[in-house]
């Protein structure tokens, strides 16, 4: 068999883990820190530093998705096989039932694991106060989260979700930003084919020497992914 290796993103990687427990599989993994969510033009150089650093004739596992346009016109020095979905929430919320490139809806706030507190509305309010002021700082956050309505939580089961703890944390960050919530269905299935080599219509292989664009992730009716830093892991 082909050598095959995963790069993902660190958000990730318990869901990675799983999945190759679930598939049978011991790829070796490379993670990139998901601090780099913030800024895709530094994500995309991680990935760039971190794909020549594997080994040439390896096929490339890639566990995450476009990510905000990280992807965005990046040459594959490696054989890639990339699932088609715009980011890693995308990615979780496919089910055998409900597949798609884009899963999320204008509005709503997305948690998925207990990394995201970095960027869940609890944090982002008193990252802001901190740095506008109590005053400026709630104002910006209100205009930030002016039109989301619910907060979201995928059920993946793998993410303890439905602890006590989990269920405040989430009650907590919808009040903050005057929504609703509730459970959205999420599994596994996506990463567990991709290192099972079941590569079909929801992953897009990439031959060495490929552009990857924009344009190979775009959903049908859209222009391009608009990145925003309150809908990612």
């Amino acid at each position: 068999m082909e050598k095959r290796v995963v790069l993902g993103c660190s958000s990730l990687e318990m869901y990675i883990d799983a999945a190759q427990a679930a598939a049978g599989t011991r790829w070796p993994v490379t993670l990139i820190d998901r601090s780099y969510h913030s800024d895709p033009a530094a994500m995309r150089l991680q990935l760039l530093h971190a794909l020549n650093a594997l080994p040439e004739d390896a096929v490339v596992l890639v566990a995450m998705g476009f990510c905000g346009g990280s992807w965005d016109r990046v040459r594959a020095p490696r054989t890639l096989v990339v699932p088609h979905v715009d980011d890693c929430i995308s990615l979780l919320m496919h089910t055998a039932r409900i597949r798609g490139v884009d899963l999320k809806e204008p509005g709503h706030f997305y948690l998925v694991n207990d990394t995201q507190r970095e960027l869940s509305p609890e944090t982002i309010h008193a990252h802001l106060r901190e740095k506008y002021g109590p005053e400026n700082g709630s104002f910006v956050f209100e205009e930030w989260f002016r039109n989301y309505t619910s907060v979201d939580v995928v059920d993946t089961g793998f993410n303890d979700c439905r602890t006590p703890e989990y269920v405040a944390m989430a009650r907590r960050n919808a009040e903050l930003i005057r929504a609703s919530w509730q459970y959205v269905p999420g599994s596994n299935i996506l990463l567990e084919k991709l290192l099972r080599g079941e590569w079909d219509g929801d992953f897009r292989v990439f031959r060495p020497g490929e552009m990857i664009t924009a344009q190979d992730f775009l959903p049908p009716d859209a222009l391009f992914f608009q990145y925003n830093p309150a809908a990612i892991l």
